[in-house]
């Protein structure tokens, strides 16, 4: 009988940790933050001058622009891939920038972000330089 109640002990406990093992990352994906994220916009920004002869000139460019909304939120954070455990992850990385020229509601990029960055547009959880995260479409 002892010898019974052992071996169902250890079938229990055996078949508990098989489903903990199977259901961790979806466990762990539920306590961090699940974020979206998109690139930016090249956007026209104009600047006027004068030219050697004092003639008033408008200069057009495509410049790298984000959201005046976005950047006025706060951090600006960009979705990165990190190893982590020997395994590539989403992780937020808090993104120092220069901004410049600002037309409507996009303000120019001058640097700290690039073309093929992806911006977090919104995040439901705390974000911190480094966290990681869970990207939903």
């Amino acid at each position: 009988m002892k010898k019974k109640a052992v071996l169902i002990f250890t079938l229990i406990f055996f078949a508990v940790m098989l489903l903990l093992t199977l259901t961790a990352r979806s466990i762990h994906n539920a306590s961090i933050p699940h974020v979206s994220a998109r690139r930016l916009t090249n956007q026209i920004f104009t600047e006027e001058f004068a030219d050697e002869n004092g003639d008033m000139q408008t200069l057009k460019r495509y410049s790298l622009a984000i959201d005046r909304e976005l950047y006025e939120s706060g951090n600006i954070y960009v979705l990165t891939q990190t190893l982590i455990n020997g395994e590539y992850r989403d992780t937020a990385r808090l993104a120092h920038i220069e901004t410049g020229a600002e037309a409507g509601r996009y303000i120019e990029v001058i640097s700290g972000l690039n073309p093929i960055d992806r911006i977090i547009t919104d995040a439901k959880g705390e974000l911190y330089d480094g966290c990681e995260v869970v990207v939903v479409k």
